[in-house]
This record gives structure tokens, sequence and C-alpha cells, in this order.
């Protein structure tokens, strides 16, 4: 899931996976002692999930305007 609302389903089976690298010292590790998943919500659909949401790509003209529809933006398995 993103930091945005893209329309994901959050239900499911959520993982973690994390992997310790150094690449200059391979002895240094790390520990990880506590994770937190916090998932934000909103009582009522918000607008845009029936109307889509129109997005402009970064150092767009008005013509490059993208129209998406907020129910088909991401489609994965969580």
């Amino acid at each position: 899931m993103s930091v945005h609302t893209w329309g994901e389903n959050p239900r499911g089976i959520w993982q973690l996976h994390v992997e310790d690298k150094s690449m200059t010292n391979k002895a240094m590790t790390g520990i990880v002692n506590n994770i937190t998943l916090i998932i934000y919500g909103t009582a009522v659909e918000p607008l845009h999930y029936k109307t889509g949401r129109r997005y402009r790509m970064k150092n767009a003209t008005s013509s490059d305007a993208m129209d998406v529809g907020a129910k088909n933006i991401c489609n994965f398995r969580v």
C-alpha cells in the first residue's frame, strides 16, 4: 500500500521482509525490536471513488493530464 488512498483493500495477510546488509562491513548487523502497522481510513467512501481522480504528471501541459479511475489503479493481493 502507499501513503495515498488508491482504493486498495487493506484486509489480508501483511508481511514485512527485512534484509540486513552493509555494503562496507559484513559484521555490522542490526536488530528489529518492534514493528507497528497503522492503517488510516474514513467511515464514508470518498467522492473520488465514484468519480475517478484526475492526475497531472510532473511538468505536464494541460493536454498531458491523466484521467484514472481510482478502482483500477492498483490491483494486487495483500
